[in-house]
């Protein structure tokens, strides 16, 4: 299914210079609002985001100001198509209304670049609907839109439908508002090598471009902030703004989504353990603002965030239906076995208790099964350490049985 919902998203700049237009900046949200950014758009923003210097630096130059970051990103998304399993329309809801938001950063146009010139006119249109729509989901939100990145070798020469885009997304701009900024141009000129096949940003790329941005975006919020953060402070801050980024990302991609909102929902597992994604979230954003306050702290150092164990679920009896888990023994007993060959057990969860909700299994070349345990299955809990292992047997004896 297709389905348009409200997504904000940072996208770059390079170090090589500010392009942006506003046409005024009081269109930015009042100066006692505490900023909360929320990110609408494709891999560039995901790849952004998980590197974590752009929030780090936005978070050192407004430490003290609670400021939230968190995204809807979606590789591969574009304004007029964004696919989700069915049933995502309501747990899309769910999260707007948790993430109030006062900035929307949207970034589009390098995907749809790839239609070229026949494209743009629904490009123009898709986008001034997805803007329309995002106004109404949040009435008081201001809007900055931002331009796709040039491209650089081998696909270089996908710049001429790009500068066209880029130009429509800055008369959008124009038209509702809105801070534009500028990642084509700079990005065009580049003497380095910021990707890393010519379209997703490499380590330099998020770097130069994260700076940018982070500039851009604290001039349009109003923040002066005359003290550059020293990069080993940057450094410590990144580590945690990328955990956290990974937090956000497991609540909009669940990877349990078909018993969360699809086709097998189960409301009651949406209800109790949803909210602990969220609460993952903001302990892992604490962490971001001790860094961001004290330059000394160490990330290394700081507590991992973690939520006490869920109480035990409900089971149910099935009747005559429901399974039963015999001991090795007792299960080998009732095995029927051809005339010539023999069964022995060569390992059970009685010998090895870690041998839980095994997955996968291999002998390699000395005799030696490794098995892949998965006690997480589907996935971990939010908030708990996965018990999940990888483990090595061996008949170091030659008795057929593993020691």
């Amino acid at each position: 299914m297709t389905f348009k919902p409200t997504l904000f998203i940072f996208l770059g700049l390079t170090a090589l210079g500010s392009h942006s237009f506003s046409a005024d900046t009081k269109n930015a949200p009042p100066a006692e609002e505490s900023p909360a950014l929320l990110f609408y758009g494709n891999s560039m923003i995901e790849r952004l985001l998980e590197h974590g210097g752009m929030e780090a630096r936005l978070q050192i130059a407004t430490s003290g100001k609670g400021l939230k970051i968190r995204s809807l990103a979606w590789t591969g998304d574009e304004v007029g198509n964004r696919l989700r399993l069915e049933g995502y329309p309501k747990h899309m809801k769910n999260l707007i209304r948790q993430w109030p938001s006062n900035v929307l950063v949207l970034g589009y146009g390098m995907n749809e670049a790839f239609h070229g010139s026949e494209g743009l006119p629904q490009f123009k249109r898709d986008y001034q609907s997805h803007i329309q729509q995002l106004a109404k989901a949040h009435p008081r939100a201001k809007f900055v839109l931002l331009s796709p990145t040039a491209a650089q070798h081998p696909v270089s020469d996908l710049n001429e439908n790009l500068k066209l885009y880029r130009n429509a997304i800055y008369e959008l701009a124009r038209k509702n508002q809105a801070l534009f900024i500028d990642l084509f141009s700079p990005t065009l000129n580049s003497n380095s090598r910021i990707t890393v096949n010519g379209i997703h940003l490499n380590e330099l790329g998020n770097k130069q471009i994260g700076s940018i941005i982070a500039q851009e975006l604290l001039g349009y919020l109003g923040v002066k902030n005359t003290k550059p953060a020293s990069e080993n402070h940057i450094q410590e801050v990144r580590q945690a703004a990328s955990a956290k980024h990974s937090r956000v990302a497991e609540v909009v991609r669940p990877k349990n989504a078909v018993v969360y909102f699809g086709v097998r929902a189960r409301p009651y597992e949406y209800a109790g353990e949803i909210p602990r994604y969220h609460k993952m979230i903001e302990l892992t954003e604490a962490v971001i603002y001790l860094l961001a306050a004290d330059p000394k702290l160490k990330f290394a150092n700081l507590k991992k965030p973690s939520l006490d164990p869920m109480p035990p679920g409900k089971g149910h009896d099935d009747g005559k239906r429901t399974g039963i888990i015999k001991p090795p023994t007792d299960a080998m007993a009732e095995f029927t076995v051809a005339d010539g060959y023999a069964v022995n057990l060569f390992a059970s969860e009685e010998q090895f208790p870690e041998l839980r909700n095994p997955v996968q299994m291999a002998f390699d070349a000395r005799g030696r099964l490794w098995v892949v345990t998965m006690p997480s299955f589907p996935h971990t809990v939010p908030g708990l350490t996965p018990e999940d292992k990888l483990i090595i047997l061996e008949d170091t004896d030659r008795d057929g049985t593993s020691r």
